[in-house]
C-alpha cells in the first residue's frame, strides 16, 4: 500500500529541484514507476532503486546501474536529498541512458491520456532524443523492443486486454467509454454484433427532433466492422443538425438495420421518427418502413442527382444536349409530386433521338418511375432538408481528423465524444448562393402553380441548378 500510495503521490518524471544546501546547490532527481510497481530514482546518469525505508522516514537508495556498484543516496521523507557515498571506478554514468528512461516514460503516459497511433508518437519521442543529440552517445531503442510496454499502459488504463479484434463478437468495450455506450447486441449463433452509442445529453432533447438523417461511412469504421451508421436529427426551430447515434455495424443486411431500429426504440421508447432522410439503399429503406410505418421515408436529393449523371457518364453521354436532358430528369424531383409524370412527358417529346439518350430513357423509366410509392420518396417537393449532404460532411470531417484507414475503437469513440459535444453548440448556416437558387426555383414553382407558366418552362428554369 505505501508503494502505490508513492506512486500516486510522484508525478511520472517530474523534476524535484533542491534548495539550496551546503552539499549540492542544484542537486535533482527524476522518479519514474518500476514494471514491478516499485520506484527509481534517476540521477546523475545513474539508476537506483529504494532498498530500504527508516522509521524517520528517510528512504536508501542503492545503485544498480552497475552491478555491485557500493553507491547510494539518502534522502528525507520529502524526497530531499541527505547525502551520498560513492560509487565504484566501474561505475560510469550514463546520462543519455537516462533521458532515454525518462522520455520513454513520459511516453507511456502519453499514450494512456489519447488514442493517437502508438507507433506514430514514439517516432515523435526518437525524433526529439535525435535533435538532443542522444543518438550521438548511446543506441536509441527500437519500437518493436519497446512497444508492449506502451499498448499495455494503453490497454490497462482503458480498461480492456486488447483493442484489435477479428470478430465482431469479440469486441470489448474499454470501461471508459461503457457510459457512452447505448446498447450491445451480441449473436454469438449468428455472427451478428451491433454497438449503439449515444450522448447522455442526448437522450434527454431526443424528443426535440422530428426530422432524423441517416448514412453510413466505411473509410473510419474500425475492424471488425463493415460501417459507422450515423442518425442525425435536425431542428426546424434551431436549424440545427445534431448527430445523436452512432451504430456500428458488420454487414447492410435488412435484418441488421430491423435491430439497429429496435434497439433504439427499446432503449428510447419515445422515439418515433416523423421523417427520415437518407440515401437509396434498399436494405436500410425497407427495415425503417417495417419498423415505423407511420414514418415519411425521403431520399436523398444530391443521391438521386448524382445517380443519374453517373449513369450518363457511363452512358458517355458528353454533349451539352444531352446533360441539359438528365438535368431536367433531376429537375423533376423539385416538382410537386401531380406534376411530375406530365413533366416527365415533356422530356420525353424534347428527348435527343440517339441511342445513349434512349439507353439513359429506359433505365430512369424502369428504376426511377414504376412505383409511385418510390416516386414520393425522391420527390422533395417543399422540403426544406432535401439532402443528406450534412452527415456526409460530417463523416469527411470525422475520417479527415482520424488520418488513417482501420483505426481502433477507441480511437473512433474518443472523437465522436468529442464531436458530438461540439455539434450540440453548432447552428449549420446555409450559404447565401444556395438561399438564391431555392428562391429562383421556388419562384418558377409557384408561376407553375398559378398556371401563370408549363410545366415544360418552369423545368427549363430548374434544370441549370441541377449540374
Amino acid at each position: 500500500m505505501i508503494k502505490r500510495w508513492l506512486v500516486q503521490q510522484f508525478v511520472i518524471s517530474r523534476r524535484y529541484n533542491i534548495p539550496n544546501m551546503e552539499i549540492s546547490e542544484e542537486k535533482h532527481f527524476d522518479f519514474i514507476p518500476t514494471k514491478r510497481g516499485g520506484i527509481k530514482l534517476l540521477y546523475g546518469g545513474r539508476q537506483y532503486h529504494n532498498s530500504k525505508k527508516f522509521s524517520n522516514g528517510n528512504k536508501y537508495w542503492q545503485c544498480y546501474n552497475f552491478k555491485g556498484c557500493k553507491g547510494n543516496i539518502t534522502t528525507n521523507s520529502e524526497n530531499i536529498f541527505m547525502k551520498e557515498n560513492s560509487h565504484n571506478a566501474s561505475c560510469v554514468p550514463n546520462s543519455s541512458k537516462n533521458n532515454i528512461m525518462i522520455k520513454y516514460n513520459e511516453l507511456k503516459t502519453k499514450v494512456c491520456t489519447n488514442t493517437k497511433p502508438i507507433q506514430k508518437q514514439f517516432e515523435d519521442m526518437i525524433c526529439q532524443l535525435q535533435d538532443d543529440g542522444v543518438h550521438l552517445v548511446t543506441d536509441l531503442p527500437k519500437f518493436n523492443n519497446m512497444k508492449s510496454g506502451l499498448y499495455n499502459a494503453r490497454n490497462t488504463n482503458l480498461g480492456v486486454t486488447k483493442l484489435n479484434f477479428k470478430l465482431p463478437t469479440e469486441v470489448i468495450i474499454p470501461q471508459k467509454f461503457e457510459s457512452f455506450l447505448l446498447a450491445d447486441y451480441n449473436d454469438m449463433d449468428e455472427g451478428t454484433r451491433i454497438l449503439v452509442f449515444c450522448n447522455a445529453d442526448i437522450k434527454n432533447i431526443s424528443a426535440d427532433f422530428e426530422h432524423f438523417l441517416c448514412d453510413g461511412t466505411i473509410k473510419s469504421c474500425p475492424p471488425p466492422f463493415s460501417q459507422i451508421y450515423t442518425i442525425h436529427g435536425y431542428n426546424e426551430v434551431t436549424k440545427k443538425v445534431v448527430p445523436l447515434f452512432y451504430a456500428f455495424l458488420h454487414n447492410k443486411n435488412e435484418k441488421t438495420y430491423a435491430i439497429l431500429m429496435e434497439l433504439i426504440k427499446s432503449r428510447l421508447p419515445t422515439w418515433y421518427p416523423k421523417k427520415i432522410t437518407m440515401d437509396y439503399e434498399k436494405s436500410a429503406m425497407n427495415a425503417i418502413h417495417n419498423f415505423f410505418p407511420k414514418t415519411v421515408i425521403k431520399g436523398c436529393f444530391y443521391h438521386f442527382c448524382n445517380s443519374l449523371f453517373k449513369k450518363a457518364r457511363a452512358l458517355e453521354m458528353k454533349s451539352r444536349v444531352q446533360r441539359r436532358h438528365v438535368a431536367k430528369c433531376a429537375g423533376l424531383a423539385r416538382l410537386p409530386l401531380k406534376f411530375i409524370m406530365s413533366g416527365y412527358k415533356y422530356i420525353m417529346r424534347r428527348s435527343p433521338n440517339c441511342e445513349q439518350v434512349r439507353k439513359f430513357n429506359s433505365y430512369f423509366n424502369s428504376y426511377w418511375l414504376s412505383d409511385i410509392a418510390f416516386i414520393k420518396k425522391w420527390c422533395c417537393y417543399q422540403e426544406v432538408k432535401r439532402t443528406t449532404n450534412d452527415l456526409e460532411g460530417w463523416h469527411a470531417r470525422i475520417n479527415k481528423y482520424l488520418g488513417r484507414k482501420n483505426p481502433s475503437l477507441a480511437q473512433v469513440l474518443e472523437l465522436l465524444v468529442k464531436e458530438t459535444k461540439i455539434h450540440l453548440c453548432r447552428k449549420k448556416i446555409k450559404s447565401k448562393n444556395y438561399e438564391t437558387i431555392d428562391l429562383e426555383i421556388n419562384s418558377a414553382i409557384e408561376d407553375m402553380n398559378a398556371n401563370i407558366i408549363t410545366v415544360g418552362h418552369c423545368l427549363e428554369i430548374i434544370a441549370p441548378y441541377s449540374f
